[in-house]
């Protein structure tokens, strides 16, 4: 079985580099990396049997530039990851993203479907809903019953809260402020939309 990644990206210079990847889980002295342009796509697709992701991926490719400039991202990159087991190809994922700064936000922003459709318009919406959120803070009530976040404020949450404990950072857990906390924490998901939100529910302890 075969992993197969085709990566480009760009950043703030405008030129879009590319970079081809197999991974042969079978026989790591067949694995193979090398840089790539436009031109290499139909050959490489060619190969795996999956000819109809060329004009869609080349269209993304094209957008990575539009996106850059009218979102103000410090990087942004297209990922396509392909599966290839007996001689079988299957698209696994495909991913678009990077680094937004724009209207005062700097954060990682990015979409990750199992197919190639609309990514480009999905990236948007996402980009939309973080500006609209930025443009409409709130101080957060601690003493509500429940907290949403959005996936990146919820992942720094959890990393402060409960990551340097875990990394040895904090020694002694009385020397933290999770003691005086005093409450539990119950963390589940509501799929809204695509990475837009995660829910984050505090419970009191009896």
């Amino acid at each position: 079985m075969r992993k197969i990644s085709i990566q480009f990206g760009t950043n703030n210079n405008h030129s879009v580099n590319g970079y081809f990847t197999c991974i042969n889980l079978s026989n790591s002295h067949h694995n193979v990396q090398q840089r790539i342009t436009k031109s290499n796509l139909k050959e490489i697709f060619a190969q795996v049997n999956l000819l109809d992701l060329l004009y869609p991926a080349l269209s993304l490719i094209d957008s990575l530039n539009i996106l850059l400039a009218n979102y103000h991202f410090k990087w942004i990159e297209l990922i396509l990851s392909i599966k290839e087991e007996k001689c079988k190809s299957s698209l696994e994922y495909v991913y678009l993203g990077g680094i937004l700064t724009c209207c005062g936000i700097t954060r990682p922003i990015g979409i990750k479907q199992r197919n190639i459709n609309f990514l480009s318009a999905n990236l948007t919406k996402l980009i939309s809903l973080a500006i609209e959120g930025i443009n409409s803070l709130n101080f957060v009530d601690l003493n509500s019953v429940g907290l949403s976040f959005d996936s990146f404020s919820a992942g720094i949450l959890f990393h402060e809260l409960f990551g340097h404990l875990s990394e040895g950072d904090v020694k002694d857990i009385r020397e933290s402020f999770i003691p005086a906390l005093k409450r539990n924490f119950n963390v589940y998901d509501v799929p809204f939309y695509p990475n837009q939100q995660e829910k984050l529910s505090n419970l009191l302890c009896k």
